[in-house]
């Protein structure tokens, strides 16, 4: 069993000790469903063998005695109705005694003297019959006297007899339930220790198997971290002794090879700083001696100045990369984006991606300090809204915050400040005091956010100063201390690193990166009472101006995103005879479209369901299956029912073929004009199908392609994958993908090189482009990539929402490839309207705003569809939209939500507001002239408008969109062609 568990791998190690302990189980169960079934085998048996038989005898017993109380009577008294009532009733006790012993006899007998012993009875009883017959014959002839005598004397001998057979009956009786009884005592015992050994038996096998489990598994990585220590101590020939060949066996193999690169790299290391040292020795000897050799030394540092430069990026990329496939994939395993993990597997996982937080976090400080004492650290100054930055660092720490219960206060306004400054290291400095201000407070605890734009002389101008303060009611920091917090690695109490953290990094850090924005950082506090952190960064001398929070954040250019490739539709035709197909097919042909022909009805839905043609014409007289038939199998069917199918008829049978789905009906001869008329309202209006929004993904590290595969395809993109610049050109130029991720270090053809070769392609060239990688961007290497980079995500950050926003701001910008516009309509659909809702909530609560939305639906749409076909009612969606989007303003967002259901939403309206504007599309609706609609009132087309407003018909959106979906629905029921603002209690 040590063996077999030390072969196999985790999951089947689970897998046999779970197939082990539900065998186990299962015999458990069979032992005692078997028991169980010999518990009622025993139970029913003594109820029927014993209590029943037992019972009839007793009966017996009775109807005697009753007999012969009643016999006594009937001889001693002289009234003749009393004689014969009781002579009837001494009948009716002879039949029920002669009844019982009839069931008696069909009870199956136990007792072995039992059978002798009901002879007996018998037989004393039939003896004592002929006695009672006897004395009812002399009570007859009124010799009362002498039937007394017989019945006191012979008759109670044969009646005594009679009874003591019956009592030794019943004797029997009783001693063969006794003798089952104490079967059934024994059986009991049997049982019990039966199941008091099964049960010892299966805790003994699941104490041993789960042994032997965790000794399989945790001795491995036990030894394994062991090895780790002694690596970290400096033992680099240290090996972890593989003692599996499981998953942690394979891991330890790996850490082995690891180990083996990282002590051939050190021996590597030490031999180049031996040779280096020795090579400056020999050049300081010669500096003083000869100028020239001195000027070849200088150009042999600047050499070796850019080989530092190469090494930082190098060691940059090659650090952050692997974390970062440790961390995405920890945090896909924590999501249990491939099933549930127990107890102890989440928790282990849950270790790796907070250590490898915790490492990465190190990591990017001390490379950003290695930067900045080396003077490489590059800032990229731009403008951007405070308060967009700001939230986005509360979100990182709020979790954190809420875990010790500090509340997070920070100032808002309607408008936010337009500051300059390196947004990236913006938020790495508020993240830094922001973090530091959670972990040394207090639980229950406040942090106060405080910012300002003053004003300062400087010389002869007045200088804007942007000012932040985070102020913490924390443990707080003694005077003397102050100085030391902004060393590097300078700690102040060891007791306080162990109860909090910290490697003494960030606040050094932070203050070096206010530095280089030209500011200062400044800190007051009381020890116990807490600290307030300011620093203060200048914006120049320029105007300072503000940006108010703009309801509708999409271009304008939205709608011009259409750039499908249509090929020539292909239509099916089966008319009811060949000559009006040949002349179809001419018709057709001649105007660029492909036609397929079909003979009969069956042929009809076969080749429907098998090449997907954009349309079918169809006639009613087909041969096997009818054109009725047909049309009904293609709209059941899931594979052909979107399909448009226009029938060509003699027969003049229009509401039957709009009923059944047909978008037109033609009645013969067919009229060129008014088929190709047809065809073309059906090609603008049939619904466009588009593959998903496609991404392609360029990494020369597998494990970022398959994380980014996993994170992109569950979000329902379409991902391609290139493990190298060349394919990742190849396959740009081949299927011209809707967004490119891209990393910038890769061997032989770079990022760089990627970026260069699809700028010089006509299409490839405007394909939006997300840079991916571990590469710290200068300003030589932005204007190396140029304009068309959407964002660059850096791996030392990366985490799976800032990837899916970053994408999600793309489909915004690009509705139409993430298919967020409806096609028929070409407003914005349902997804779309998933992603605004979202925001226009987080500005709400964020700012305070109100909003409004309408939700307008189409009254009695089916019907008009019934009577014009589909075709109309689709160019009835569309000429509704079209008046909609001209009564709303710019700011203003219209949704087709779905069917006949539109929704528009209205910024910085409140429900009053929204009500005058649902008044006045209702009478524009109502005025305007449809297709197939008259001026009757029945025939107009007339619209339900349901109103709700944020925040006071719902703080939350899934409240609001029930209110709204309320009114609505109240609007429609009131007769339709009404406006219905939401109200509580409807």
């Amino acid at each position: 069993m040590w063996d077999i568990f030390y072969r196999y791998n985790i999951s089947k190690k689970v897998a046999v000790v779970f197939l082990i302990l539900l065998s186990m189980m299962g015999i458990g169960g069979m032992v005692g469903l078997y028991n169980a079934r010999q518990i009622t085998r025993i139970t029913t048996g003594l109820y029927k063998d014993f209590f029943l038989r037992q019972e009839t005898l007793s009966s017996i017993e009775k109807e005697m005695l009753t007999a012969r109380q009643e016999l006594y009577i009937y001889v001693i008294v002289s009234d003749a109705a009393s004689k014969e009532y009781l002579e009837r009733s001494l009948t009716e006790h002879n039949e029920k005694i002669k009844g019982l012993l009839q069931e008696h006899l069909k009870l199956e007998r136990r007792g072995d003297n039992e059978a002798e012993l009901y002879a007996s009875f018998k037989n004393s009883w039939s003896q004592y019959l002929s006695a009672t017959k006897e004395a009812i014959t002399l009570s007859h002839k009124g010799n009362s006297d002498k039937a007394i005598s017989l019945l006191r004397g012979d008759g109670a001998t044969r009646f005594k007899s009679a009874m003591d057979a019956l009592q030794a009956l019943l004797a029997e009786e009783r001693g063969s339930a006794f003798s089952e009884y104490k079967k059934t005592g024994e059986f009991s015992t049997i049982i019990t220790w039966m199941t008091i050994s099964l049960t010892i038996l299966a805790i003994i096998v699941s104490i041993r198997l789960w042994s032997i489990l965790t000794k399989s598994i945790v001795k491995p990585l036990e030894a394994l971290e062991e090895s780790a220590k002694r690596i970290a101590d400096g033992n680099l020939k240290e090996r972890a002794y593989i003692l599996s060949k499981d998953e942690i066996g394979d891991l330890a193999a790996e850490f082995n090879e690891m180990a083996g690169h990282i002590e051939n790299s050190y021996a590597t290391l030490e031999k180049k700083v031996e040779e280096r040292t020795e090579t400056l020795r020999i050049a300081n000897e010669e500096l003083f001696r000869k100028k020239q050799e001195m000027e070849l030394l200088n150009e042999e540092l600047v050499k070796a100045n850019k080989m530092k430069s190469q090494f930082l990026a190098n060691i940059s990329h090659e650090l952050r990369t692997p974390l970062n496939s440790v961390m995405g994939f920890s945090e896909l395993l924590l999501e249990k984006s491939f099933g549930e993990l127990n107890e102890k597997q989440a928790q282990y996982v849950n270790y790796i991606h907070t250590s490898g937080e915790h490492l990465l976090h190190l990591i990017n400080n001390i490379l950003d300090l290695s930067k900045i004492e080396a003077g490489k650290l590059e800032l990229n100054i731009e403008e951007f809204q405070l308060a967009d930055s700001i939230s986005e660092v509360l979100a990182s720490t709020r979790p954190l915050a809420h875990k010790k219960g500090v509340v997070i206060d920070c100032k808002t306004t309607p408008i936010s400040p337009i500051i300059k400054m390196d947004r990236p290291k913006f938020k790495q400095i508020m993240l830094n005091l922001l973090s530091n201000a959670v972990k040394f407070n207090k639980d229950g605890g406040r942090v106060a956010i405080d910012w300002n734009i003053k004003e300062e002389p400087k010389g002869t101008v007045i200088e804007k100063v942007f000012c932040v303060s985070v102020k913490d009611t924390g443990i707080g920091i003694r005077n003397e201390d102050i100085p030391r917090i902004f060393k590097e690695f300078e700690q102040l109490d060891p007791s306080i690193t162990r109860e909090y953290g910290g490697t003494g990094l960030g606040l050094a850090l932070t203050k070096k990166l206010i530095e280089l924005h030209n500011g200062r950082i400044a800190v007051e506090s009381e020890y116990g009472e807490g600290a307030t952190f300011s620093f203060t960064i200048p914006q120049g001398t320029d105007g300072h101006r503000i940006a108010a929070i703009d309801a509708k954040e999409i271009a304008s250019t939205a709608f011009l995103q259409q750039n499908l490739e249509m090929l020539p539709p292909t239509i099916l035709v089966a008319s009811e005879t060949e000559g009006l197909n040949e002349l179809i097919r001419v018709y057709l042909t001649q105007n660029g479209y492909n036609v397929e022909l079909a003979s009969d009805g069956v042929e009809v839905i076969e080749k429907a369901a098998s090449i997907k043609p954009f349309a079918i014409i169809l006639g009613i007289a087909l041969h096997r299956k009818d054109g009725w038939e047909v049309l009904k199998e293609l709209k059941a069917s899931h594979e052909t029912s979107d399909i448009p199918a226009i029938i060509v008829s003699s027969a003049d049978n229009k509401e039957l073929g709009f009923s059944l789905g047909a978008v037109d009906y033609m009645v013969k001869p067919v009229n060129k004009e008014k088929l190709l008329y047809a065809l073309g309202r059906l090609s603008f209006t049939s619904k466009v199908k588009r593959h998903p929004f496609s991404i392609l993904a360029i990494d020369d590290e597998p494990q970022v392609l398959e994380l980014l595969a996993d994170i992109l395809e569950r979000e329902g993109f379409g991902v391609l994958k290139a493990a190298n610049g060349k394919d990742g050109i190849r396959l740009a130029l081949e299927r011209d993908p809707d967004l490119i991720i891209l990393d910038l270090m890769m061997p032989r053809v770079s990022g760089f090189d990627v970026v260069e070769q699809l700028k010089k392609h006509p299409t490839a060239k405007d394909i939006p482009i997300i840079i991916f990688t571990a590469k710290d961007i200068t300003k030589e290497d932005k204007t190396k990539l140029g304009d068309n980079i959407a964002n660059i995500l850096k791996k030392a950050s990366f985490s799976r929402n800032n990837l899916l926003n970053e994408i999600k701001k793309l489909e915004m910008a690009y509705p139409s490839k993430a298919r967020m516009i409806d096609p028929l309509t070409r407003v914005f659909n349902y997804k779309y309207f998933s992603y605004w809702i979202v925001q226009e909530f987080a500005r709400g609560k964020r700012y305070g705003l109100p909003f409004s939305m309408l939700m307008i639906d189409i009254d009695n749409l089916q019907d008009y569809n019934t009577r014009n076909g589909f075709l109309l009612g689709n160019e009835l969606l569309i000429g509704l939209s079209g008046i909609l989007e001209d009564n709303v303003r710019q700011a203003d967002c219209l949704i087709r939500y779905g069917g006949d259901e539109f929704i528009i939403i209205l910024p910085n309206i409140v429900k009053e507001a929204a009500a005058a504007v649902a008044e006045k599309l209702r009478m524009r609706v109502e005025n305007h002239m449809f297709p197939a609609s008259d001026a009757k009132k029945n025939g107009r087309v007339t619209v339900s408008i349901g109103i709700a407003a944020f925040p006071v018909d719902g703080k939350e959106s899934e409240e609001l969109l029930a209110n709204l979906n309320k009114a609505a629905k109240s609007a429609f029921q009131s007769g339709g062609n009404k406006v219905v603002t939401f109200r509580d209690g409807m």
